[in-house]
């Protein structure tokens, strides 16, 4: 639906059932689809039918609002006012959303004369997403890392001693499977969600935790074949180990 299809809508929401003469549904119809019956646990706002019914300070306003991937709605009536509000967005984010959703609120406070509400990102989403989204960085710092610390080896002529790459074969196969399975096992069902929907809804973090989840399991293959391939070479040579 349109933004337009969506205040013909909210228009006979508000008109008892009818528009442009035409009637839709009965007013008693309406006023059963509007009325709070179920309280909401944890809140002062009711379930209607399909509706929920709030306050905004001292008005009440019956709201629905939804969200797919890439878009977010939103519609009020303000039944004492005779005013409704529809907005639809181009934009959906479940981890760092909330500005987004606080929009439709925020522009129904000032039409209502009422103080705006700022709305900020809730700290551990924040901190989820940065620590997701820096994966990439890490695994570039690492794969560096160890293409620095083989020439050493190399230009050396010393290879470490069999403690050594005992150590870094363990730590390098730990680290990286508990890479990939916080990202591709852990971080979905923080979500309840699988992968694919979360590349669906957030698909910046998805497509970024699939990929460096797969990086995580294959060089996590070859940073530990790469350990083994040295620790065969030690045990070759035993004044090294």
């Amino acid at each position: 639906m349109s933004a337009e299809d969506l205040g013909h809508y909210l228009i006979a929401q508000l008109n008892d059932g009818n528009y442009h003469g035409v009637s839709v549904l009965s007013p008693a119809g309406i006023s059963t689809l509007h009325h709070p019956d179920v309280p909401m646990p944890g809140s002062t706002n009711f379930y209607a039918m399909a509706w929920e019914v709030q306050h905004f300070q001292d008005v009440e306003v019956i709201r629905h609002n939804g969200a797919v991937p890439g878009y977010t709605t939103d519609m009020f009536l303000i039944p004492q006012k005779s005013m409704a509000i529809a907005m639809v967005m181009n934009t959906y984010s479940p981890m760092l959303g909330v500005r987004v959703s606080r929009v439709p609120s925020s522009v129904l406070r000032m039409l209502l004369g009422q103080e705006v509400i700022p709305g900020y990102e809730f700290l551990y989403m924040r901190i989820i997403y940065a620590l997701v989204m820096l994966v990439p960085l890490l695994y570039l710092i690492a794969v560096l890392a160890m293409l620095r610390r083989i020439r050493f080896w190399q230009r050396s002529a010393q290879l470490p001693t069999r403690m050594q790459l005992a150590r870094y074969i363990a730590l390098s196969f730990l680290w990286n499977t508990a890479i990939a399975y916080i990202l591709l096992v852990t971080l979905p069902i923080a979500f309840e969600a699988n992968i694919s929907t979360v590349i669906l809804f957030q698909p910046d973090v998805g497509w970024v935790a699939v990929v460096s989840g797969i990086f995580a399991i294959v060089w996590g293959i070859i940073s530990t074949g790469i350990g083994i391939s040295l620790l065969r070479q030690t045990v070759k040579s035993p004044a090294i180990a």
